[in-house]
């Protein structure tokens, strides 16, 4: 488990009182763990949008994938335990049901054998069920928070998923696991290119409601250093990277936009609700993050942003 100062929120805070010093910025974390995309839709209508913020940041994908939609050619269902089949039947059926079998085996790292490929194919020959869910909420989510007058900044999702990754149970145990066993047999090209389906959906809500979109991904270096636990979530170093890339982005194409009403960015410009450029006291920033919402409140005559975040800076 990672503390408070461990976050991206918490990071971005100190990106955020670089870029504008003599501010007083707050990032207040208020993350939830395991929200989906219909969890965040309520979320956002109940504790987010009566905060009136300036700005959300939507950062959010994982959550969403039901990633048996993507696998076809098994000879019979397994998703999740497919990785044992390189073993005897018995020693499947104890793992599935003894938890003493389980935590010996565990203890002795017998489970940890890497499986042979398994014969299937990835379908990502159109948008699946949990992919269309996604867009739509989104879109929903986009909606909502414009009509309300914030500034919504869609992303990109960041994954170490990549072709031709390798990773070492001794080095990495937890994202050997994840590789080798709960999304086996998915090679993780295969789950970079669910990532993109995921990434390309936003972008294309992005587009539709002519909102900017912050593609953080392809600048995001996949390498296991910058990650904890699995393909996705980040170890505070990640993280540390992770709110520079945010905040850059926010500081020019989005604060940068509400304070001028022009942008050295090629997405669409921000317009603060309902005030003329550089008359503002105040503005907030929220943003919708992985798994969870966290916000940000900084007091500054300004902009802000931050991770679900609340912001209200003064005088940017």
């Amino acid at each position: 488990m990672q503390g408070d100062e461990e976050t991206y929120p918490y990071f971005l805070q100190q990106e955020l009182s670089q870029l504008f010093p003599g501010r007083e910025i707050e990032v207040i974390n208020a993350g939830h763990h395991g929200q989906d995309i219909d969890d965040l839709l309520e979320i956002l209508r109940q504790r987010v949008l009566p905060l009136e913020p300036d700005i959300i940041l939507f950062y959010e994908a994982a959550n969403n994938i039901n990633w048996p939609e993507f696998i076809e050619g098994l000879s019979a269902p397994c998703f999740g335990d497919c990785w044992l089949r390189q073993y005897p039947d018995w020693y499947g059926s104890l793992y599935r049901r003894s938890a003493l079998f389980d935590l010996i085996t565990e203890s002795f790292g017998l489970n940890d054998r890497m499986p042979p490929p398994m014969p299937h194919d990835l379908d990502n020959s159109f948008i699946e069920a949990s992919a269309k869910h996604y867009r739509e909420v989104l879109s929903e989510i986009t909606r909502e928070a414009s009509s309300r007058g914030s500034a919504i900044v869609l992303t990109s999702f960041v994954t170490l998923a990549h072709e031709g990754l390798t990773v070492s149970v001794t080095d990495q145990p937890l994202i050997y696991r994840e590789v080798y066993r709960r999304l086996y047999p998915l090679t993780p090209g295969e789950v970079a290119r669910v990532y993109a389906i995921f990434n390309q959906q936003s972008a294309a809500a992005a587009r539709e409601f002519n909102v900017p979109y912050a593609d953080v991904a392809p600048q995001f270096p996949r390498d296991a250093q910058y990650f904890d636990l699995d393909y996705i979530h980040l170890s505070p170093e990640g993280d540390r990277l992770l709110a520079k890339l945010f905040a850059n982005f926010l500081a020019r194409a989005v604060i940068h936009t509400l304070k001028s009403g022009q942008s050295d960015n090629p997405a669409p410009p921000a317009k603060l609700r309902g005030a003329p450029n550089n008359s503002f006291d105040s503005t907030r920033a929220i943003a919708l993050p992985l798994c969870s919402v966290e916000w940000a409140r900084a007091a500054d005559a300004g902009c802000s942003a931050a991770s679900m975040s609340e912001v209200t800076p003064k005088n940017l």
